[in-house]
């Protein structure tokens, strides 16, 4: 079954996206790699180990290369930026069909 909607909510920092993920539990996370603290891995490491969160599918952006983030973290996907919507949004459906 395809999604037809989709709904987004957005974060200003990481403490914040963690503090949604565990209040709303959304469907799937997007969260952004490159932080000038490294939070964004740090963020999609604590969401993978939370039992409130890591079920839900995180699809991690980064302009580093899939090895070097993935030696880091555990993620259901990652996109290299520059991305274009389309990318994005194949890449969702892809992760969230998979999930059900």
């Amino acid at each position: 079954s395809r999604i037809k909607e989709l709904s987004l909510i957005t974060a200003r920092n990481t403490q914040d996206a963690i503090k949604l993920a565990e209040d709303k539990q959304p469907d799937i996370i997007i969260m952004d790699t490159e932080f000038p603290d490294n939070s964004g891995i740090e963020a999609i490491q604590h969401l993978k180990s939370n039992p409130l969160t890591q079920s839900i599918p995180v699809l991690a952006l980064g302009a580093a290369s899939y090895e070097e983030i993935s030696q880091n973290v555990s993620f259901e996907q990652y996109l290299t930026k520059p991305i274009n919507v389309s990318e994005i949004l194949k890449s969702i459906y892809s992760v969230l069909e998979n999930k059900s």
